[in-house]
């Protein structure tokens, strides 16, 4: 694929955001936020603008791998956060969401996090026709495990260390 292209087409609204396709004029933004919160993330290692466009030309390559931009409705243009659905397979019908960022710098509104996540439940329930949907959390972060209960996410499996494992299934496939 040429330099900004999309790797997917998908879009979805929930309440004040919209998930849209990442594209390479948002991945400095998302490096910089990324390495502002990388306490919150299982590979917290800064990363460079280097090692960010590789990322960007390796994701552009998977076809199981869809990466959102998160923008408020109205605000289109205005990058305030990413969210994947990653490791889609079709055959068990189940995918994992994570690498959930909000910059709460841009925008200091409560609950963007669950809309996100609620966002990309749908479109991975109505759209890719997923059954389950599962995210691994670190237990220290409170803030991401809330937001992921709200959407409807339970822990399945505490027994890694600092480590949730938290599942949604779609309950029109239960």
């Amino acid at each position: 694929m040429v330099e900004g292209d999309m790797q997917h087409s998908y879009q979805c609204e929930y309440g004040r955001i919209m998930l849209c396709p990442l594209e390479s004029q948002d991945i400095e933004e998302l490096k910089i936020l990324r390495n502002k919160k990388r306490k919150y993330f299982l590979t917290q290692d800064e990363i460079s603008a280097d090692s960010q466009r590789e990322w960007y030309e390796r994701y552009l390559q998977k076809a199981n791998d869809y990466m959102f931009k998160i923008v408020r409705k109205g605000y289109d243009s205005e990058f305030i956060g990413a969210i994947a659905l990653y490791d889609i397979d079709n055959l068990s019908k189940s995918a994992e969401f994570g690498r959930l960022i909000i910059d709460k710098d841009k925008c200091k509104e409560k609950g963007l996090g669950t809309e996100a996540v609620r966002a990309i439940s749908l479109l991975g329930f109505n759209e890719l026709k997923l059954s389950k949907i599962h995210a691994e959390v670190l237990q220290d972060n409170m803030a991401a495990i809330i937001s992921y209960k709200r959407a409807g996410y339970e822990i399945i499996d505490d027994s890694r260390k600092d480590v949730f494992l938290m599942e949604r299934v779609n309950v029109k496939e239960a």
